[in-house]
């Protein structure tokens, strides 16, 4: 096991993080002292769009990752070559979809006027219309960097990847902070998204290229058996982080329109301190994944169980750690953090702290699982329990407010945590075997591969 490199990546993480901390700790109480809450709860509504559509890869980043770690390990740049070159064609294709959208978006929205829906005005929903185009070239422009961090990832490039990718993050909320403080609305804030993106996606494709001498962004290679082959483990993580979102940002913006932007931008407010605990305790497995797919691709039972007991007490202990200080000084902090103008009830964070407990175990696990392109076993169950949550929310919310979205949210992360902990213990060993016995143990490490032009371990 490559410790050092485990660090690395963990630090890199951990950079990650501090950026999301830091930029959220600074962006709400800026953005609800110059826009106000209702504004700064339609920005909230409107950042689920990037966080929405920045699936439309159909997972085909995550899913060549895995094929191209795979090939890697073996030796073979060329059978990698494919699986990015399939998977960029796709990337491709979706971002000049969603370019046609957001233009056909635009000129509806410049020539319709829309009428008050539920707890949005008339000219809430207009002012939505008119950011959501951009917000949807924004992703166009993004999708390119799951592919970049899945090079990165396989070429023992890892930590590099991340810091390029959560530096793009940094400038582009440092924009946006600086077009707020310049009395900037809505649509401006997003145009500053698009143009740090434009300029992050161009550099992070330069170095990438620069690093790893092998890869080619082309379609020479580009293999239908190979696209085939990825469609299962490609759905499976699509539909992840869409679930993840579906029970986040989903109910946020099911928040604002049943009850209020306003409302929204209170309910976001508190959800970002429990959703940090999430993110920061991810931020340990997701250093991982590396180090978890090589141990499996090798067949090293024993690094195999040592690497499981350690995630499940990491992410087990921080989660509660997290949850628990949340619990007792959230109400304070909130207060402090947006100059008391987001007051909650007690029982939201009572209720948020099942959801953080839930979402920190099962989310470090998935990232493990995905990282092995196991995660088609739960997702189905994971649409189901996010489907459900959602569906809910329509009933909960009018009845019983804020309490009723907060009690979807936490419903949601205790079914995905079962669904994916029963995966867990399946894939994972629970003690090591001999080494005699490990040249009969075969462990797949993905699907089938049958655009290989050699034989391959096979499940």
């Amino acid at each position: 096991m490559r410790l050092r490199y485990i660090l690395s990546g963990a630090a890199a993480n951990l950079y990650g993080q501090a950026v999301t901390i830091g930029t959220q700790l600074l962006s709400v109480p800026i953005l609800i002292g110059i826009w106000g809450l209702h504004d700064f709860g339609l920005w909230t509504m409107l950042i689920t769009i990037p966080a929405l559509l920045l699936a439309m890869d159909f997972g085909y980043s995550a899913a060549a990752a895995g094929m191209m770690s795979k090939a890697i390990a073996l030796g073979d740049e060329a059978d990698a070559q494919r699986s990015l070159h399939t998977a960029f064609a796709v990337i491709s294709a979706m971002a000049l979809v969603l370019i046609a959208v957001a233009g056909g978006l635009g000129l509806f929205a410049g020539a319709h006027r829309f009428a008050a829906h539920a707890g949005m005005g008339a000219e809430d929903i207009q002012r939505v219309a008119a950011v959501a185009p951009w917000m949807i070239v924004y992703v166009a422009l993004t999708l390119p960097a799951g592919l970049i961090n899945a090079v990165y990832r396989v070429n023992d490039r890892y930590p590099l990847g991340v810091l390029v990718y959560e530096t793009a993050r940094l400038v582009e909320q440092i924009l946006v902070l600086g077009v707020v403080l310049l009395r900037g609305g809505l649509v401006d804030a997003a145009i500053a998204l698009v143009c740090a993106r434009i300029v992050f996606t161009i550099l992070s494709t330069i170095l990438m290229l620069r690093v790893t001498p092998w890869v080619r962004l082309s379609y020479d290679s580009f293999c239908r058996k190979r696209l085939a082959e990825m469609f299962r483990p490609a759905m499976g993580a699509m539909f992840i982080p869409l679930c993840i979102i579906a029970g986040v940002q989903g109910v946020t913006l099911a928040v604002g329109v049943l009850l209020s932007p306003s409302a929204a931008g209170g309910f976001a407010t508190v959800r970002v301190l429990f959703r940090l605990v999430v993110q920061v305790v991810g931020t340990l497995s997701r250093a991982s994944v590396p180090e978890f797919a090589l141990v499996f691709a090798r067949n090293d039972r024993a690094a195999q169980v040592r690497m499981a007991r350690l995630t499940m007490g990491i992410l087990a202990g921080c989660a509660a750690a997290g949850s628990v200080a949340l619990l007792i000084a959230g109400p304070t902090m909130v207060a402090i953090w947006t100059h008391g103008k987001v007051a909650m009830p007690y029982s939201i964070y009572v209720i948020m702290v099942t959801h953080s407990f839930f979402g920190c175990i099962w989310n470090g696990l998935s990232n493990l699982i995905t990282g092995l392109n196991r995660h088609s076993r739960y997702v189905p169950q994971l649409i189901a329990w996010n489907v459900l949550g959602v569906t809910l929310l329509f009933v909960t919310i009018p009845r019983f407010g804020l309490e009723g979205a907060a009690c979807g949210v936490a419903l949601i992360d205790i079914l995905s945590f079962i669904s994916v902990y029963r995966v867990w213990l399946l894939i994972v060993p629970s003690r090591s075997i001999r080494p005699a016995d490990a040249a009969h143990t075969v462990l797949a490490v993905g699907g089938a591969d049958q655009c290989m032009a050699k034989e391959t371990v096979s499940e």
